[in-house]
C-alpha cells in the first residue's frame, strides 16, 4: 500500500527438553527485524536517512482457520478496495502462499 503494509505470518515455537513450549521468534522481534531491514533499504532507495516507519504497529492474534482466511482475504484485497487493481492477483506487491491462495 502507499502508506502502510499488511503482513500475515505465523510465529515459530520451539519445544524445550522439559516439553515447555517457547516462542522462538516473538512478534516484537519479527517486526523489529522487518522494519529495520525494510526501513534501511527504503532509505537507500530514496537517498535519505532517518526513521522510515512509525514506531507503533497493530498486531492481532488469529485464533482459528476461519479468522485466518478472513484476514488473508482482507489483506490481499486492500489494493482492490482502493481501486488500484481489479483483482488482488494483479497487485505486484501481493504474495500469498499457494496453499492459502487456492482457497480464494
Amino acid at each position: 500500500m502507499s502508506n502502510h503494509v499488511h503482513v500475515v505470518f505465523r510465529e515459530l515455537y520451539s519445544i524445550q527438553e522439559d516439553q515447555k513450549i517457547e516462542e522462538a521468534f516473538p512478534v516484537t522481534k519479527i517486526l523489529q527485524g522487518l522494519k529495520s531491514y525494510t526501513g534501511l533499504m527504503a532509505n537507500i532507495e530514496l537517498n535519505r536517512t532517518g526513521s522510515f516507519w512509525h514506531e507503533e504497529s497493530y498486531d492481532r492474534l488469529i485464533r482459528n482457520t476461519n479468522e485466518l482466511n478472513n484476514t488473508i482475504q482482507y489483506t490481499l484485497n486492500n489494493p482492490v478496495k482502493i481501486n488500484l487493481v481489479k483483482n488482488w492477483r494483479d497487485w505486484t506487491y501481493n504474495y500469498c502462499k499457494p496453499k492459502f491462495s487456492e482457497r480464494l
